[in-house]
């Protein structure tokens, strides 16, 4: 695939099992229709990865979301001042996400519905009704939410992804 240097996409990962805790837990998904989706979503990251011009980050940007933001500015051969990124660093936080889930109940101007995915979304941040989990993205909650035969069975069937990444 040649994207002849004019297309950079940024892509960001998750761990596979925090993956399968935020599908059960939100789009109720459980057993074989769990690991068809692990395994979309390691399909998408085999084809992703081979592709010129992808940012690849890894879900700890939700620890340092400026550092990602620099990232980003160096990857698409920008300049940014601190204060852009702080900027970018409080708009895209956590934070502001849930006011702009809260807005929605005040008004739904900017809400479109997409019937392909069957939700609502925030036109301008593309964010849907539930983007947000209770864990606010949180890293390792697989470890709380998930039975350790899910545990067992989601980290022999993907071993080699979890140790390649």
């Amino acid at each position: 695939m040649s994207l002849n240097g004019y297309v950079k996409i940024c892509y960001i990962y998750k761990d596979l099992r925090d993956v399968a805790a935020s599908l059960k837990k939100k789009e109720k998904v459980n057993g074989k229709a769990l690991i068809t989706s692990l395994d979309a979503a390691i399909a998408v990251y085999n084809k992703i990865k081979d592709i010129p011009n992808v940012l690849i980050q890894y879900e700890n940007i939700v620890i340092d979301i400026a550092q990602a933001i620099r990232e980003v500015v160096l990857f698409q051969g920008l300049k940014a001042s601190k204060s852009t990124i702080e900027w970018v660093n409080k708009e895209c936080s956590i934070e502001t996400a849930k006011k702009v889930r809260l807005s929605w109940a005040v008004g739904r101007q900017n809400t479109q519905f997409n019937a392909s995915l069957k939700s609502l979304y925030d036109s301008k941040t593309l964010l849907h009704q539930n983007h947000i989990s209770k864990n606010s993205g949180a890293i390792g909650v697989w470890r709380v939410d998930l039975e350790q035969e899910e545990i067992n069975c989601i980290t022999e069937l993907y071993k080699s992804w979890l140790v390649e990444v």
